[in-house]
């Protein structure tokens, strides 16, 4: 059971270290502002609809200075997709995925060239919850 009031504040997590990483963990339309890999990241979620069974989401990038540096972004491939039908695509290169339920990372200086584009198979399904019930 989620609490979807705390959803729009889980979508990045800052990993710390000598080198930057950012993990995202939900894909939600929004802009964020990544101090410590200097660049402003905006994710745009393209609404779903019935004749679309997928979920598409694009991810562009604006360096805040030009630092020589690279930084690691960590995507989230949840694991309700299916591996068949999923993609990445890094400007016009296809990236190899991970099975669901594990992280794309990409290390790189990032440019405000660069352009990510995921799709991920909507699919529908039911989980059991754990604990004991009245009948």
């Amino acid at each position: 059971i989620e609490s979807f009031s705390k959803l729009g504040d889980s979508i990045y997590f800052e990993e710390e270290g000598n080198s930057p990483s950012l993990y995202i963990i939900q894909y939600i339309s929004s802009s964020f502002n990544w101090k410590s890999g200097k660049v402003l990241l905006t994710q745009t979620v393209v609404p779903s609809s019935s004749s679309d069974p997928y979920l598409r989401v694009t991810f562009t990038f604006s360096p805040n200075e030009k630092t020589g540096t690279s930084s690691s972004l960590n995507f989230r491939l949840p694991s309700w997709t299916h591996a068949d039908g999923a993609k990445a695509i890094l400007n016009t290169e296809t990236l190899s995925l991970p099975a669901p339920g594990h992280f794309l990372s990409i290390t790189r200086q990032w440019s405000s060239s660069d352009k990510l584009t995921l799709q991920f198979p909507l699919t529908v399904r039911t989980e059991a919850i754990k604990g004991s019930f009245a009948r």
